[in-house]
């Protein structure tokens, strides 16, 4: 692997998408209003790519192994200087009847407000800092694309149960509208019956 050097951004900014199931769609609609909103370059980032890989996960949980070949394709061509960003698209669990699509920055990492305050020489770092980075940061990859993928998954599945639970509750209204109508029609046919009954014997 090339080893980890501090850049300006430049290059292609990569999308990658991840979706699971009827969610994709959600997500693939995010994205597309996403990238029209990014016409313009961003900086030096004066072209654009959209990344789609990855395995099947139906009919079961995903695993870290599943995004490990993405996480080393992803840090590779980003340190070549293939991408010089690289976003991730996905659908944000926030509760069972709420799920967002987000884009977030991969790459490069951006540091959090809270270690504005930390001395640079506070760590030391052996062999290298470099040496340290470039182990960390394909797990740092893989360790993301994991969490948005069980997020995507997660969901996936609250996406089928509340369809479920809303296919449920409107076949069961629909039964009881039946079940309405068919015992007003069977009362209307017992009453004409009953009629008819009447009549016949009032004419002898």
């Amino acid at each position: 692997m090339k080893p980890v050097e501090i850049r300006p951004a430049k290059g292609k900014l990569g999308i990658l998408l991840v979706g699971l199931g009827a969610v994709s769609t959600t997500v693939i609609a995010g994205v597309l209003s996403i990238r029209k909103g990014l016409a313009k370059p961003i900086g030096s980032l004066t072209q654009m790519g959209t990344i789609r890989l990855g395995k099947r996960t139906e009919g079961r949980s995903p695993r870290i192994a599943d995004v490990l070949p993405l996480a080393r394709l992803i840090t590779e061509d980003f340190l070549s200087g293939d991408y010089g960003r690289i976003d991730i698209v996905y659908s944000r669990f926030i509760s069972t009847l709420a799920q967002r699509p987000v884009m977030v920055q991969l790459l490069p990492i951006q540091p959090t407000p809270d270690t504005e305050g930390i001395p640079g020489n506070q760590f030391i770092f052996e062999p290298s800092p470099a040496a340290v980075l470039e182990q960390l940061l394909p797990r740092y990859v893989a360790t993301r694309l994991y969490q948005a993928v069980l997020e995507a998954k997660a969901s996936e599945e609250s996406s089928r149960m509340v369809a479920m639970k809303n296919a449920t509750e409107n076949a069961e209204e629909l039964i009881d509208d039946l079940t309405l109508s068919y015992n007003k029609v069977r009362q209307a046919n017992i009453t004409r019956e009953m009629i008819e009954i009447a009549s016949g014997a009032q004419a002898r």
